[in-house]
């Protein structure tokens, strides 16, 4: 898969316990939940 490939069809990775998906309009509700929360943000880089 080429580079372009991937930047325009973004491959969803799927295991039993987790799928990985690009987001979408219908995660907005979740994600905006995670923002509120500063754990999420323990090991990122500043």
């Amino acid at each position: 898969m080429k580079l372009q490939d991937y930047v325009q069809n973004k491959p969803v990775f799927e295991t039993k316990q987790l799928i990985l998906h690009s987001l979408r309009k219908e995660d907005a509700v979740d994600l905006k939940e995670w923002l509120d929360d500063s754990s999420v943000y323990r090991y990122q880089k500043k």
